[in-house]
């Protein structure tokens, strides 16, 4: 096998963007020809096409493209002029959009990776995955979980391979008790990121005589409200960075990084903060607390919860003894389980496995 497409026909950038990015580049290195199929105004696609070795393709981002017969057909003529043998969805509109295609074309091997603990709830969409989707990858436990009890169908069919990040020397110096503590957040602004409940946390927090500094990374919908936010709750602490290029300019100046998401898949934003010996406060869904083992490699407060956020806050800025032994196994836990080479070559494998394996099935069905 060495012809692999990505399909990820998204826009904007976020978790799954960065990480169909960081795969095309990987397998590009192990010596693969890498193809993206991606949107014709995405961020994915611009950063990608800077890349001449790596083959694009531009698609609509529209609701009904995959019931335009010219699309249908270049998409063929795409996968064939390619000779592509594997491709890997990044959301359900995408299987709908290529997945015919992609099996008219006579790729071997169609995959989906899920991204957020989800399942399949379209009649259509679960024929289409019945048929045409060899393997499902969820990037955590919970995800597989959920897909295996809400889509029996796929039973036998799902795997894991946890997100990764690489890792960079971290020029971190250690603080003294009498420093102010510098907290972190970078997500976009939305509801399911939930700032507003650490905006409520950081007024008790003030309140309470606790020195300190937040950095907020990000953009979105919410902006103005949380701005709003901070000018109501007089928080002269808070500092909107706007959005970043390179989030680790955050990672290195932060002591403590707070990841309140309502839902989430497995955060790369969380596992890469820990990975600059950052603690880490979170919201305690099921992703969250799978990355650091349930309050073993750092904090949890109840989801949505700004008082218990408080209370988590304020006692491990009052102990500067757990704050740095929090840095320390935050560190170990990523470096453990979340190093981005061993995590690509798990997939890589996994994936070898299952074109090998359908491959000879097919050469032993052309010997009857």
């Amino acid at each position: 096998m060495k012809n692999i497409c990505f399909f990820n026909k998204f826009k904007s950038w976020g978790g799954g963007e960065k990480w169909h990015y960081e795969a095309c580049i990987f397998f590009l290195n192990q010596g693969y020809n890498v193809s993206l199929i991606g949107h014709r105004n995405g961020q994915l696609l611009k950063k990608l096409e800077k890349i001449k070795k790596i083959n694009t393709k531009k698609v609509t981002g529209r609701k009904y493209a995959y019931l335009n017969i010219i699309t249908i057909f270049k998409m063929i003529y795409f996968f064939k002029k390619n000779k592509i043998e594997l491709i890997i969805f990044n959301s359900e509109e995408d299987v709908k959009l290529g997945s015919f295609a992609a099996k008219l074309s006579r790729v071997k091997v169609q995959v989906y990776r899920n991204g957020m603990p989800n399942y399949i709830k379209d009649e259509n969409m679960k024929k289409l995955f019945q048929n045409n989707i060899d393997k499902v990858f969820t990037n955590s436990f919970e995800g597989k979980q959920i897909m295996e009890e809400k889509n029996k169908f796929l039973r036998g069919k799902i795997d894991v391979v946890k997100n990764g990040i690489v890792f960079t020397e971290s020029k971190k110096k250690m603080k003294s008790a009498q420093d102010t503590i510098i907290l972190g957040n970078a997500a976009r602004f939305d509801e399911q990121k939930d700032q507003k409940t650490i905006l409520k946390a950081l007024k008790l927090l003030k309140e309470s005589g606790i020195n300190f500094k937040f950095l907020i990374a990000g953009t979105g919908k919410l902006e103005e409200q949380l701005e709003e936010m901070k000018e109501k709750f007089k928080l002269t602490e808070v500092e909107f960075l706007g959005f970043l290029d390179n989030t680790s300019e955050l990672y290195e100046k932060i002591d403590l990084f707070i990841l309140s998401s309502i839902f989430e898949g497995s955060s790369n934003a969380l596992i890469e903060s820990m990975s600059f010996k950052n603690s880490v406060v979170v919201s305690d869904i099921k992703s969250n607390l799978e990355i650091i083992d349930n309050d073993a490699f750092g904090v949890s407060y109840k989801v949505g919860n700004s008082k218990d956020l408080f209370e988590k806050l304020y006692e491990l800025i009052k102990s500067r003894e757990r704050l740095s032994e929090m840095k320390e196994k935050a560190y170990m836990r990523v470096e453990n389980e979340y190093n981005y080479y061993n995590n690509m070559k798990k997939f890589e494998n996994k994936l070898l496995i299952i074109y090998n394996e359908k491959n000879n099935f097919k050469l032993l069905e052309s010997d009857y």
